[in-house]
C-alpha cells in the first residue's frame, strides 16, 4: 500500500511539473517581446543559429544543436524573431517539459 501511495505521489509531482514548465516558457518569452535581442541572449546564452530574411532576424536556441540538422524529437527549440533594429517581435517554442526545464528556469531570472 505504501508503494502505491509513493507511486501516486510521484506521478502527481511529475504532472504538476509538466504543467509549470510550459507556463514558465510562455511567460518568460512573452516578457521579452519589445526588448532588444540582447535581453534574450543574456538569459538563454548565445543562440545556436541566426537566420535573416526580409529585414527580420530569427535567433534559434536548441537544447541539442545537432537537432537543427536532423529530425531529433527530444529537443527544446526556441525561435525568437526580431525586426531590423533587433527588437523582439514574436517567438515560438517546442519541446517537452523535461527537456525545456533549463530554458524555462533561465527565462524566469
Amino acid at each position: 500500500m505504501r508503494r502505491i501511495i509513493a507511486i501516486l505521489a510521484a506521478t502527481a509531482v511529475l504532472a504538476a511539473c509538466a504543467d509549470v514548465v510550459p507556463r514558465q516558457m510562455d511567460r518568460g518569452l512573452r516578457s521579452l517581446v519589445g526588448q532588444n535581442i540582447g535581453a534574450a541572449a543574456q538569459r538563454l546564452g548565445p543562440p545556436n543559429q541566426k537566420l535573416t530574411n526580409y529585414g527580420e532576424t530569427t535567433y534559434i536556441w536548441s537544447s541539442d544543436p545537432a537537432a537543427l540538422r536532423t529530425q531529433v524529437i527530444r529537443n527544446c527549440l526556441i525561435k525568437i524573431t526580431t525586426d531590423e533594429g533587433g527588437t523582439i517581435r514574436n517567438f515560438v517554442w517546442s519541446g517537452d517539459s523535461g527537456i525545456c526545464t533549463n530554458y524555462a528556469g533561465a527565462l524566469q531570472g
